[in-house]
């Protein structure tokens, strides 16, 4: 999210100028819309964790339970005959907002509960535990999930870095000698080869300065963060040095 503010002030500080014509002020409109259409779309993807999240902490919190557990209906709901979506839903009572429940059992994602005497079963995602009720079940299941959460990140993450591996490395063969390739996938760099094989052998560099004169266009790849950055030069396409 950080990064995201950060763009925005970016593209907003220039448009102080009052030299700007009318179209670069409609094209910042039509950004700042873009980005706001984003940010939208990061805080609706954060509501689904949140309310995933809160529904396998339900789950859990039912599994563990013997006689049931307390808590509220965070907003207006029906009590259903039957812990079904399908066909026709009969209702048997209307639960008022905030109204505390003992939750019996879980069916199909609902809850079986008792309101006023009457037995039926409630949506489980318009149901939260009560603030006060085993707080230190809520923590250590919350932590949970999210531990599982970050490795399937983490896993999908590598999947892909492997997928990524080995694409590089058929291009790699597609395009050059066995020898060649072997040097680059060995992570070599010499004398005259071409600035694609540089980012194969060694990746992109975080930062590139870029010349332009008579004499051709130099290029210095900066790898690495100051102090310990390594460097390596560029004319015309070809490697020409580097300094360790």
């Amino acid at each position: 999210m950080k990064a995201s503010f950060l763009i925005i002030l970016v593209v907003l500080v220039p448009f102080g100028a009052y030299s700007q014509d009318l179209d670069s002020l409609k094209l910042a409109i039509i950004e700042l819309k873009y980005q706001r259409v984003m940010f939208q779309k990061e805080l609706d993807s954060i509501d689904l964790q949140i309310l995933d999240i809160e529904k396998r902490i339900h789950e859990q919190r039912l599994l563990s339970a013997e006689k049931g557990f307390k808590g509220k209906v965070y907003s207006q709901l029906d009590l259903y005959k039957t812990p079904s979506l399908s066909g026709k839903k009969v209702t048997l009572a209307s639960i008022p907002k905030n109204t505390i429940l003992l939750v019996l059992g879980e069916i199909n994602g609902f809850y079986k509960t008792n309101y006023n005497g009457v037995n039926g079963y409630i949506r489980s995602y318009q149901f939260t535990l009560d603030k006060y009720e085993d707080k230190a079940f809520l923590h250590s299941q919350a932590i949970e999930i999210s531990d599982e959460i970050l490795k399937a990140e983490q896993e999908e993450k590598a999947q892909k870095e492997r997928e990524q591996a080995l694409k590089k490395v058929q291009d790699i063969r597609s395009k050059y000698s066995d020898k060649t390739a072997q040097r680059l996938l060995d992570k070599e760099i010499w004398i005259g080869m071409t600035e694609e094989m540089l980012y194969y052998s060694r990746g992109y560099p975080n930062e590139t300065t870029r010349q332009v004169g008579s004499w051709g266009i130099h290029k210095t790849c900066i790898y690495g963060e100051f102090p310990n950055c390594t460097y390596r030069f560029i004319k015309n396409g070809k490697l020409t040095g580097w300094s360790d």
